[in-house]
Parts: structure tokens; sequence; C-alpha cells
């Protein structure tokens, strides 16, 4: 479990949790107990740490939070993870000057550079094809058309390199907007179905409705 706490991996804590709160209810020495008993409590799975951060409103906090989890997906041989977690984190500290100041130079210097050798070593989905990770527009510039002239550039500057796009975009209906939005521009599924942490989800196979199953959509050119 502490290996679990450390590298923030969900699927070993789901395995360990468990296990350590039947320990607790055992017969072992009550120091032990009550050691294992402490350590479940300073759980927070990264979902909850992300929401509460984002109710607050503290977006660098979201952001290095973004940044932590990226480092850690390279860690782990995840490195599509870890694009799109530094990805997500390079769209929320530029977008703001107080964001940016708030985050600092050296981790912003750090994840420009993780992303940048991630794109060079794996190309945008593997494929080559130019991609769009994560397009965020923050809540007070909305209805404004900034998402169309931000996916405009992007397809323009795409256009250059390749005849295609792609990009994913989560299933729960807190994306809701946005797969109406990228359907009215002409993205379609590429045909394997939906994804859960990047892989294409087999059939019959059970997986969660969160952020990390997603759609793959793309766009002729």
């Amino acid at each position: 479990m502490l290996i679990g706490l450390w590298r923030r991996d969900d699927s070993v804590l789901e395995y360990a949790v468990p296990r350590a709160k039947k320990f607790v209810s055992g017969k072992r020495p009550q120091w032990e107990r009550a050691t294992v008993t402490y350590l479940p409590c300073t759980i927070r799975t990264q979902e909850k740490r992300l929401a509460d951060l984002q109710r607050k409103k503290d977006w660098a906090g979201v952001s290095r939070t973004y940044c932590e989890l990226g480092v850690a997906a390279i860690d782990a041989g995840d490195l599509h993870k870890a694009q799109r977690w530094l990805q997500r984190a390079d769209t929320i500290y530029s977008a703001d000057d107080n964001i940016y100041d708030k985050v600092g130079e050296k981790l912003m210097d750090d994840c420009s550079d993780r992303i940048g050798r991630l794109e060079y070593e794996d190309g945008l989905a593997g494929q080559n094809i130019p991609g769009v990770v994560d397009l965020i527009v923050f809540e007070k510039y909305r209805r404004k058309k900034i998402a169309t002239m931000l996916l405009d550039a992007a397809e323009n500057i795409a256009k250059q390199h390749c005849n295609k796009i792609y990009l994913d975009v989560c299933l729960n209906n807190d994306y809701g907007p946005a797969q109406r939005f990228y359907i009215k521009r002409g993205y379609i599924p590429d045909g394997k179905g939906v994804y859960y942490k990047e892989k294409v989800c087999e059939t019959d196979a059970v997986c969660r409705n969160d952020d990390e199953l997603t759609l793959w959509l793309a766009k002729e050119l």
C-alpha cells in the first residue's frame, strides 16, 4: 500500500486497501493495526484531488497535479497517459498569467521539456497524425467562440503536415457540450469503439465512466 500511495497508483491501492482493512480488524498487535488504519485515511484518489482543486478554482494546483501525474506515468512507462497529463498541465498554466506565475518557471520548463521528448519519441497517438490534446476554455471566457477559433487554428496547422487530425473526448456528461461541438465540426469516431486508459475497451469489458473513458474522433482535412 505504501508503494501505491507513493506512486499514486490506483491499481495497487484497489488491491491493497481492502486487505489493509481486513488486517486492521484482525488480531495483530495494536500498534501495527493503528499504523495501517492511518494509511487508508491519507488516500485521495486522483479524481477527488483534482475535483477538490477545480471546485476551489485553484487552477495552479490543478496544473501542478497534472504535471505530477504525468511524471508518475512516465516512471510507470505509460507514455500515452503521461503525454495527456502533461499537456493538460501545459494548457492550464499557459492560459492565464496569474496561473503562470503561481505554477513557477521551474515546473513549467520541466513539463515543457518532458512534452517535447514524448512527442519526439512517440509521435501523436503513435501514428504521426496531428492531434488536439485537451481543448480547454476557462468558464468565464466561454460562449465567445474561443474554442472555435482555437480549433480552426489547430486544423490549419495540421493541414500543413497531414490530411487528417484526431482528438479524443471523454464520455461522461461533464463533456456533453464538447461531444456535440466536435461532432458539429465534422469529427467522426475512429470505428474502434470506446477506449479506457488509452486502450480499446473490448466487448463485455467492465470499466468506470470517468475521465479515462474516451471516444477517439478523426476528421479529414
